[in-house]
């Protein structure tokens, strides 16, 4: 009853439409929010273990791969500011006759490592990813394209 949308299967037996459990669909129209009944011309198998499908595995490599992909963005960014601080370190020490501080560049340094690392293993998800379904990798569709196209 929490969803925001419901798709369901429908049957019609006797004249009557049935939905999930043979319970009338009058029934649960008022227990659920935007519903959506669907009668399939042949006979469909609904896959009872969802965890186990090629769908859930492609779906739980998407999310790793978007969760790398966001960790890298953050380390990408930490990085570049560490970066433009030990630089402007650098910079400040030269024009007062002073060594750079040791601290700020090697900080700097080990954030850089550390975003290559995570940026590899993100490029890494989207790999076994896109072996798992070519199309998927490609990112999400850009709806304009699909909207804005024309048919003819």
């Amino acid at each position: 009853s929490d969803a925001d949308l419901v798709f369901a299967p429908l049957r019609v037996r006797r004249g009557s439409p049935l939905g999930p459990g043979d319970v009338a669909v009058d029934d649960l129209v008022d227990l659920l929010p935007v519903v959506i009944f669907a009668q399939a011309a042949t006979d469909v198998e609904l896959d009872v273990q969802p965890d186990e499908s090629e769908a859930a595995t492609l779906a739980v490599a998407v999310d790793r791969a978007d969760e790398l992909t966001a960790r890298a963005d953050e380390l990408d960014h930490e990085a570049g500011s560490l970066m433009v601080s030990a630089e402007m370190n650098r910079i400040d020490a030269m024009a007062s006759g002073r060594d750079p501080d040791r601290t700020i560049v090697d900080r700097a340094k080990h954030a850089h490592r550390a975003y290559i690392d995570a940026r590899t293993r993100a490029d890494e998800a989207w790999r076994l990813v896109n072996e798992l379904d070519p199309s998927a990798a490609n990112g999400h569709l850009d709806p304009d394209l699909w909207m804005g196209s024309d048919p003819d």
